[in-house]
């Protein structure tokens, strides 16, 4: 995961962020600015949310 970092570790801030959503399975999520996918897949594995990505 360190060899996709482009800034602050966007796990990391997207743990962050996900403390104050909402994220239940079965929800989708728009991911914008997805690079490689790693937020997306964090995402879908970690809260069960299907993920759309577009970068």
């Amino acid at each position: 995961m360190l060899g996709l970092d482009t800034g602050p570790n966007p796990l990391w801030l997207l743990e962050d962020l996900a403390r104050d959503l909402d994220l239940r399975p079965g929800m989708r999520v728009l991911d914008l600015g997805s690079g490689k996918g790693a937020t997306s897949v964090f995402l879908a594995r970690e809260y069960g949310v299907r993920v759309v990505a577009a970068d």
